[in-house]
C-alpha cells in the first residue's frame, strides 16, 4: 500500500502557515479556510493509517497540493489586484442602523410558523407513504424512513417543499443579519439582550431544520451565523490583528459546536452510528476519509468522459432529460469506498472536476473558485458601502468549509436555487428591514 500522508502533511502544514501570513492572519479569508480544512483533513486521516489501512498515493498527494496551490494563487492574485486598485484604502461603509419593527417581527414569525406547518405535513405524509408508522412527532423515524428513498432517488419532494425553505431562509437570514449588526456594537451583553427578539423567526424555523433528510440545511444556518457575525465584528474593529486573533478563538469554539451538531443530526437521521467508535474516530471518519478515497478514486478514474459535467451539472442534465434529451441519468450520490471497518462516499471537491473536465480542467476550476470567493470577500470588505452584502456572502460558505469532502460550487452555488435564495432575501430585506442614518 503506497503511503505518502506524511509527505503531504510536510507540505500542507508550512503552506498553511505561509497562507495565514499572506492573508494578514485572517482566518476567514477563503484561501485560509480551504487551506486549513485540507490540512486538518490530512492530519486526521494520518492518525488512522495503520488502524484502517488508509492509502495515499504519490499521485493523489501531488494533485491535492497542486490543486490547492491553484486555489491559493487565484485568491491571492485577486487580493493583490483589488488592493492595488484601491491604493490600500477601503471604501467607507454607510453609517446606518438596521432594524425591524415589532409588527414586522410578528409578521415574519407568523409566516415562518404557517409555512412550517405545510412543510411538516408534506414531510410526514411522505414518510407515511413510505412505511413510517411511528406517529407524527417521531422525527427520527420520519427521517430514517425518507432518507434512503431520497438517496436512491425513488422519492422526491414537491418543488414547493424547497420554495418554502428558500423563503423561510430569507426571513431567518434577514433577522439574523439585523441581530448581529445591532448586537456587535458598544456594550455587547446589553445589546445582545435588547435584540433577542430578532431571533424569534429562527426559533419557529426549527421545524424546517428537522424536516430535512441531510445535515446541510442546519449547517447552512450555523455557518451563516459564524460568517456574518465574525465579518461584522472585524469590520467594526477595522480588521485589526487583535480582532482577527479573537475571531480565531471564536472559530475554534464554533468548530466544536458544529461538530456536536453535525454528529447529533447524523444520529437523528441514522447516518451516524457509533458502533463502538469513539468520538475521535467518528470525527476522523467524517473529516479525514475523503483523501484516502480520493487516492482510490484516481486508480479507477477513466481518462475520457463523453458527457461533460455529468457529475457536477446535475440541474442542467435533469432539466434536459425532462425535455426528452435522452442523456444518461445523473446520480448526485457517489458509490462507497471501503477500508478496514470504515467506508465513505466523498472524495474531496477535486474528484468530480477530474471526472467531468480532466486534470487540466480541475486545476483551472480550482483557480477560478479561489478568485470568485476572494473577489466576493474583498468586495464586502473593501468596496461595498452597504453592510448587507455580507448576508449574501453568508449564503455561500459550504464550498469553503467542506472543500475536503465534496464539491459544492457547481452543484449548489452556480444553480437556480442560489438565484432564488438571493432574490427572496432581497425581497424580504426590502419589505421588513429598515435603515436609519447614524453619525
Amino acid at each position: 500500500m503506497e503511503q505518502t500522508f506524511y509527505l503531504l502533511l510536510a507540505i500542507l502544514i508550512p503552506l498553511s502557515v505561509v497562507v495565514f501570513i499572506l492573508t494578514e492572519f485572517d482566518i476567514l479569508h477563503p484561501v485560509s479556510i480551504v487551506t486549513f480544512v485540507m490540512t486538518a483533513s490530512a492530519f486526521l486521516a494520518a492518525t488512522k493509517i495503520e488502524q484502517w489501512h488508509l492509502p495515499m498515493s504519490i499521485n493523489a498527494s501531488l494533485l491535492i497540493v497542486t490543486s490547492l496551490i491553484c486555489f491559493i494563487t487565484g485568491g491571492l492574485w485577486v487580493d493583490w489586484r483589488i488592493k492595488k486598485n484601491l491604493n490600500g484604502i477601503p471604501v467607507k461603509k454607510d453609517c446606518c442602523e438596521y432594524f425591524i419593527s415589532n409588527s414586522g417581527i410578528l409578521l415574519m414569525s407568523l409566516t415562518v410558523l404557517l409555512l412550517a406547518y405545510f412543510q411538516y405535513r408534506e414531510f410526514y405524509d411522505g414518510s407515511v407513504m413510505l412505511g413510517n408508522h411511528s406517529g407524527p412527532f417521531d422525527f427520527s423515524s420520519m427521517i430514517k424512513t425518507i432518507r434512503p428513498s431520497v438517496e436512491r432517488e425513488t422519492f422526491k419532494f414537491s418543488r414547493w417543499f424547497f420554495y418554502r425553505f428558500y423563503f423561510v431562509q430569507g426571513i431567518v437570514f434577514c433577522s439574523l443579519f439585523v441581530f448581529f449588526t445591532r448586537s456587535i456594537q458598544g456594550n455587547y451583553r446589553l445589546e445582545f439582550r435588547r435584540n433577542m427578539k430578532y431571533l424569534i423567526p429562527l426559533l419557529f424555523s426549527l421545524v424546517f431544520l428537522l424536516c430535512d433528510t441531510g445535515r446541510k440545511l442546519p449547517l447552512d444556518f450555523l455557518l451563516f451565523c459564524l460568517l456574518t457575525g465574525a465579518i461584522i465584528f472585524q469590520i467594526r474593529n477595522h480588521f485589526s490583528v487583535k480582532g482577527k486573533l479573537y475571531i480565531i478563538l471564536v472559530c475554534a469554539v464554533c468548530g466544536l459546536f458544529f461538530l456536536m451538531v453535525f454528529l447529533a443530526l447524523g444520529t437523528l437521521s441514522g447516518k451516524v452510528s457509533a458502533g463502538g467508535q469513539s468520538f475521535y474516530e467518528i470525527l476522523v471518519h467524517y473529516m479525514g476519509l475523503s483523501m484516502p478515497a480520493f487516492s482510490v478514486f484516481l486508480e479507477q478514474v477513466r481518462a475520457e468522459n463523453p458527457y461533460i459535467g455529468s457529475t457536477t451539472l446535475f440541474g442542467i442534465y435533469s432539466n434536459l432529460n425532462r425535455l426528452g434529451a435522452g442523456l444518461p441519468p445523473v446520480r448526485l450520490f457517489q458509490p462507497f469506498v471501503y477500508f478496514k471497518g470504515v467506508d465513505t462516499n466523498v472524495y474531496t471537491m477535486m474528484a468530480r472536476y477530474i471526472t467531468d473536465y480532466g486534470f487540466i480542467g480541475m486545476h483551472l476550476i480550482m483557480a477560478f473558485i479561489g478568485m470568485f470567493y476572494a473577489a466576493f470577500y474583498d468586495y464586502i470588505r473593501f468596496i461595498s458601502k452597504k453592510t448587507e452584502w455580507i448576508a449574501y456572502y453568508g449564503y455561500l460558505p459550504f464550498t469553503l468549509f467542506f472543500a475536503m469532502n465534496e464539491e459544492h460550487f457547481l452543484i449548489q452555488v452556480l444553480t437556480t436555487a442560489t438565484l432564488y435564495n438571493f432574490v427572496l432575501f432581497y425581497l424580504v430585506f426590502k419589505v421588513f428591514v429598515h435603515r436609519t442614518a447614524t453619525d
